[in-house]
């Protein structure tokens, strides 16, 4: 436990350089790769940070609205590298040798996380900017596919290897759930009240349960990722 607690106050040493700045949820927004080294402490060139850092073989990847995906030493918060991305990033999974990143519209990219350099590009069918309470969620890598859903209210599974899309499921509303994946269905939920279950293969719906709502939620949005039984 103090060794977690020593690596989050790190990380957010890094993220909010400037001494005395009480608001942790700025980064060096659009500073340059040198300027990071003396970072001018302005608030008005900062961007807020909308994901956790993702922490891995003592470099932490963070990125911001501003755009800019930044791969940091833990030691020294020192860049090893950028890239700036065209719209505001959202989350961050790494596996093996790659990042996998989605920004606030859907759109998704993969990252050589030892160079920066960006392996493909996945742009969304239709793209719609979703606002900071409606960031997509983490996607799901299962068998060299990812499941992720967009601001736009489609559900999306994308060979990891090339960035193709292999099918796409639109549910009308936004979906901000994880996906998860059981006896080959793929389940996640959406701002359109509805549990989904698809085939894994085609993306066939063959289910769908309504939720109840709540006076704030009427439609009964599904936020969170499904629990289920091994």
């Amino acid at each position: 436990m103090k060794l977690l607690a020593a690596i989050l106050i790190q990380v957010t040493a890094l993220l909010n350089p400037c001494p005395g700045n009480s608001q942790t949820s700025y980064v060096w927004g659009s500073l340059t790769a040198a300027d990071v080294h003396d970072p001018a402490c302005r608030q008005e060139d900062s961007a807020s940070t909308m994901q956790t850092p993702v922490i891995d073989e003592g470099i932490v990847y963070a990125t911001g609205s501003d755009s800019t995906f930044y791969a940091l030493d833990l030691q020294s918060g020192n860049v090893k590298w950028y890239f700036k991305a065209g719209h505001a990033l959202r989350s961050t999974l790494t596996h093996g040798i790659k990042l996998y990143i989605n920004d606030n519209r859907g759109n998704f990219y993969a990252v050589n996380k030892k160079t920066g350099k960006v392996l493909w590009t996945f742009v969304a069918d239709r793209e719609r900017e979703c606002d900071f309470s409606d960031y997509p969620i983490s996607p799901l890598l299962h068998n060299n596919i990812l499941y992720f859903g967009t601001p736009n209210g489609d559900l999306f599974a994308i060979n990891t290897d090339t960035g193709d899309k292999l099918w796409s499921y639109e549910t009308g509303e936004l979906v901000h759930s994880r996906p998860s994946v059981k006896n080959n269905k793929v389940l996640f939920g959406s701002a359109s009240g509805n549990l989904y279950a698809l085939d894994i293969e085609l993306g066939e719906l063959l289910w769908a349960f309504r939720a109840v709502g709540k006076t704030y939620l009427p439609p009964g949005e599904a936020q969170t990722s499904q629990a289920m039984n091994k």
